[in-house]
């Protein structure tokens, strides 16, 4: 997908990128996620690099949920990690010259979380990194079974990424703490997509983020105070097992077309 094209695609539907699922309503979760650490006024009327807050604003608006406007042609989940984790990028540049500690910690986290996200969103997507296999029924038990443990690994994926629990960091106070609170916005959406995907057309799809949201609040309550170093090493274990899944499936996915 070229710049063009994702400018156009959003550029079909304005109703995405102001109002749902980007625009306000992505606006308003990141303001009561910053809520807990930082007056919303201060983080709304901070100056803000207009990039670092356009590119996760871009990258939820294009996101498949619910309820959304039908776009017709949507981003991998390549370019959307990318839109989603510029403000990370430019936090990070910024605190290697500022705040090395504080960027050792933030790449730490990166290496305990990428690996099972991108492993998951495997899974999840049948080997590709369609972002519309993110919520598709499997048509076989094994794709489903895949397809769980691939939901299950974005979710893990979370703590690191967001830094919660073990992986917390202090508050920022520069202009970047609402393009991180978006980025966290986007994570959450994109975790949310594949537990969606049985309850398509139904009332209860309002449950699935409900439950993940105080699943991740009671982790980051239940685990703020333990250090890092051991849930490094259960994270290792679980890259370990995703690969495993991720290589039992290809073997299956063979084994399938050559009958």
């Amino acid at each position: 997908m070229t710049v063009g094209e994702l400018l156009a695609s959003v550029g079909r539907s304005w109703v995405r990128l102001l109002l749902y699922p980007g625009g306000t309503s992505a606006l308003l979760l990141a303001l009561a996620a910053l809520s807990r650490s930082r007056p919303w006024r201060a983080a709304l009327l901070a100056r803000h690099p207009w990039l670092a807050l356009a590119a996760p604003w871009l990258a939820i608006a294009m996101l498949p949920l619910p309820g959304a406007a039908d776009l017709g042609y949507w981003p991998d989940c390549v370019v959307t990690l990318a839109l989603l984790d510029l403000p990370w990028l430019a936090t990070l540049a910024r605190d290697l010259g500022a705040d090395r500690q504080r960027a050792a910690r933030s790449l730490a986290s990166l290496l305990n979380g990428y690996p099972p996200l991108l492993l998951g969103l495997l899974l999840c997507g049948g080997g590709t990194f369609d972002m519309r296999q993110l919520f598709a029924a499997p048509t076989t038990q094994p794709a489903g079974l895949l397809h769980w443990m691939g939901a299950a690994a974005i979710t893990c994926a979370l703590p690191p990424l967001l830094g919660l629990g073990p992986f917390a960091q202090p508050p920022r106070e520069d202009g970047y703490a609402l393009p991180l609170a978006l980025r966290g916005v986007g994570y959450y959406c994109v975790a949310a997509l594949p537990w969606l995907m049985p309850l398509d057309g139904q009332i209860w799809q309002a449950l699935p983020p409900l439950a993940l949201g105080l699943g991740l609040w009671g982790f980051h309550a239940a685990s703020r105070r333990a250090g890092p170093r051991p849930w490094a090493w259960g994270y290792l274990a679980l890259d370990v097992a995703l690969a495993c899944g991720l290589a039992a499936g290809a073997g299956f996915a063979l084994a399938q077309r050559f009958q």
